[in-house]
Formats: C-alpha cells, sequence, structure tokens
C-alpha cells in the first residue's frame, strides 16, 4: 500500500509536466508571433505562447499603443490539422487557428469576419515603445 501511495504522489508530482509539454506539442505551429495588417495601417500583434494568446496594438508609425491584452487559452487540435483555443479564464471567447502554410494562419472568431494573419519574422527588433521612448 505504502508503495501505491508514492506512486500516486510521484505521478501527481509529475502530470503538470507532462500536461505542459502536450500543450506545447499541441501548438507547435501556432506557437510566435503573428500580424494583422488592418485597413487603417495598423497591425495588431497577436502572440501565441503555449498557455495564453495576448493582443497588442501597433500604430502605423509601428509604435505601440498601449499594453498587451494576454488571456490564458488551452489548445485543443481537430484530426484536420485546425486547433480550436479556448480561454481558461473569464475573459475571451473561443476561436479556431486553421494554418495556412508555414507563415500564415487564419483565425475564426464567432460572429466576426475571418482575420488572415502573417508570421513576423523573428529577425524583426523588439517592439518599439509608445511614442518612440
Amino acid at each position: 500500500m505504502r508503495i501505491l501511495g508514492v506512486i500516486a504522489i510521484a505521478l501527481g508530482l509529475m502530470l503538470p509536466a507532462v500536461q505542459a509539454r502536450a500543450q506545447a506539442y499541441l501548438s507547435a505551429p501556432v506557437l510566435g508571433m503573428w500580424e494583422d495588417q488592418l485597413p487603417s495601417g495598423s497591425k495588431m500583434l497577436v502572440t501565441f505562447t503555449k498557455t495564453d494568446i495576448s493582443f497588442q496594438m501597433l500604430n502605423p508609425q509601428g509604435l505601440t499603443a498601449g499594453p498587451p491584452t494576454a488571456i490564458p487559452i488551452e489548445y485543443t487540435r481537430r484530426p484536420d490539422g485546425s486547433f480550436v483555443l479556448k480561454p481558461t479564464g473569464p475573459v475571451g471567447e473561443p476561436m479556431e487557428i486553421t494554418i495556412n502554410g508555414s507563415d500564415a494562419i487564419i483565425i475564426h472568431f464567432e460572429n466576426l469576419p475571418a482575420r488572415s494573419l502573417k508570421r513576423r519574422p523573428v529577425r524583426d527588433p523588439a517592439l518599439a515603445s509608445p511614442h518612440g521612448k
């Protein structure tokens, strides 16, 4: 009985690490920073990590227009290769991500037109601060 208790504790300690690895594997194709070019000349930067999605607006000059909004999410990969992202907190709505090549994705929000995003190159410098400061 004591051995079973030790095994149960060990499995309980390992479970978060296994879940984190599985989440990273599921989300790997979308991890990173993506750009949504808006008609106004502004851009919405969308960053996917294994645990959240964040949105940050850049004005037409490339300066941040405020702090990013981060939403904790969980990924579910569908058999067709698309993803469903579900917020794990009280903010946000589910969305679907369709992979459109290695450098393009389409985000589908409920009741909104789909948005096409391009991968932001890794070589880009860090985001400019508000008003160039």
